[in-house]
């Protein structure tokens, strides 16, 4: 696996960066984020460990879009129907039509 860094695949224009927490011990401190949204790999004891884990998510990792329906009832018993999309890998809100999930990086795939 190359050391070098995937770029982020979450859309939001930032840049990967190696980050270190510089902790006591034998505890993982490395790990790799996006430089605007925040989006990180777990940590790790080597930056090639770090590295490896980015470049696995950014040019790999695939999510199912989930559709979930969202309806509400109001006060006078009328329901609206309106439908949330849910990314597969992190289970939170995604945009409908969206390439990337702002919250993991995971590039979505969308029913045709």
């Amino acid at each position: 696996m190359s050391d070098e860094l995937k770029p982020v695949r979450c859309g939001c224009g930032g840049e990967a960066q190696i980050a270190k927490k510089y902790l006591m011990g034998n505890l993982p401190d490395v790990y790799v984020l996006c430089g605007n949204c925040s989006i990180r790999t777990g940590e790790y004891y080597s930056e090639a460990e770090a590295i490896e884990a980015w470049n696995k998510a950014m040019g790999w990792r695939k999510a199912k879009v989930v559709e979930h329906d969202a309806s509400i009832t109001d006060t006078d018993g009328y329901k609206y129907h309106r439908f949330e999309y849910i990314c597969g890998v992190c289970k939170k809100k995604v945009i409908g039509g969206d390439e990337y999930c702002s919250h993991c990086g995971a590039r979505l795939e969308w029913d045709e």
